[in-house]
């Protein structure tokens, strides 16, 4: 009489089959994740530049006149509800912070590029503000005035547009 029933071997390689399958399955969720949220960090830098470009063309009683803000200037109400109201919060954060948390946005400290020594560095859960004056320094307050900007921030997976090992993409102002 014959038995009716797998073998160790077959098992083995129905089981090897599945964790082959699993992995590769694992590994594209993983990347579809990363991929989402890069394309929702290009998204949150293209919404706050058209909100600072609408910044620039609007005069705001006279006090911001064809001018971006400063960086003393960008993190204070008046720049923070014009964007936002633009905006929406969301986009004033990086995927993956809290929406209690700080806004993503920070200041540069110089007027460097990343190759140069950008103070401070983009991450991953921050983006880089650097306003400009038409020569090319750094713009502390919008009376200068601020003629240019560039965002700087960084995605998990390198592009053409921001290539490895830094994976560090700049966004530039329209008056460049």
């Amino acid at each position: 009489m014959k038995e009716r029933g797998f073998t160790i071997v077959e098992l083995l390689v129905v089981i090897i089959v599945m964790a082959i399958l699993l992995t590769l399955a694992v590994v594209n969720v993983r990347s579809t994740q990363a991929n989402a949220r890069d394309d929702e960090r290009i998204v949150d830098v293209e919404n706050v530049s058209l909100a600072l470009e609408s910044f620039y063309a609007s005069n705001h009683g006279g006090v911001f006149t064809k001018s971006y803000p400063g960086t003393l200037e960008f993190n204070n109400d008046l720049v923070m509800n014009f964007i936002k109201e633009r905006t929406g919060e969301s986009s004033l954060r990086a995927p993956g912070v809290d929406s209690d948390s700080p806004i993503s946005f920070v200041i540069a400290t110089n007027n460097n590029t990343p190759t140069t020594g950008l103070s401070p560095m983009p991450t991953i859960t921050t983006y880089v503000y650097q306003p400009l004056t038409s020569n090319g320094t750094l713009c502390p307050i919008s009376d200068g005035p601020c003629q240019r900007f560039n965002i700087y921030y960084r995605l998990e997976k390198a592009t053409d547009d921001c290539p490895a090992p830094e994976n560090i993409c700049t966004y530039k102002s329209k008056n460049q």
